[in-house]
């Protein structure tokens, strides 16, 4: 893919790496803030501070901090199934 770029192949070896290393950068910070990315960071790190309660806090501690994750799309889908039951009776 480098050697299709007229400017890549027009640069010195050193400033080849310089434009590659920043074009990774620029397209690893566009995938980072995508919106898809940050959810999915956000729940790793939501799921590394359950595991960590499970670890040191014990199990209890660990399932209260989980069950918003998991009560949350299941309240949700009740809450779906009511109002679309009102309105299709």
């Amino acid at each position: 893919m480098a050697a299709k770029d007229p400017w890549l192949q027009a640069a010195s070896p050193w400033n080849r790496l310089i434009l590659w290393s920043t074009q990774r950068l620029l397209r690893t910070r566009a995938f980072l803030c995508r919106r898809q990315s940050l959810v999915g960071m956000l729940l790793l790190w939501y799921l590394s501070v359950v595991v960590y309660f499970w670890v040191w806090g014990g199990h209890g501690l660990a399932i209260l901090t989980f069950s918003p994750l998991v009560l949350g799309p299941l309240l949700g889908a009740l809450i779906y199934w009511v109002v679309w039951s009102d309105f299709h009776r």
